[in-house]
């Protein structure tokens, strides 16, 4: 995985399996993020269509110990992150 994700700096992979999750800093203004990266070159539609739906359900969730949903970008080809 490279040092540098979509204007992320990595500092740290926390998971690596189906999905990747990496803690980071925005390059911008040094915040630190919490991002979930599909794992695989060549995600299915259905698999994006997954990815997309667990974000809409992230952004209705408030709780203290559950990251606060920023953004979905994407990473290399079509995979899609999401940004907490």
């Amino acid at each position: 995985m490279k040092k540098i994700i979509l204007g992320y700096k990595i500092t740290k992979i926390l998971h690596e399996q189906k999905n990747w999750i990496v803690r980071g800093m925005r390059s911008t203004n040094s915040r630190k993020v919490i991002i979930k990266i599909l794992n695989k070159d060549y995600p299915s539609p259905e698999e994006i269509a997954q990815f997309y739906w667990e974000s809409q359900i992230t952004q209705n969730l408030s709780h203290e110990g559950i990251p606060r949903f920023e953004q979905i970008e994407t990473y290399q080809r079509r995979r899609p992150a999401l940004v907490m």
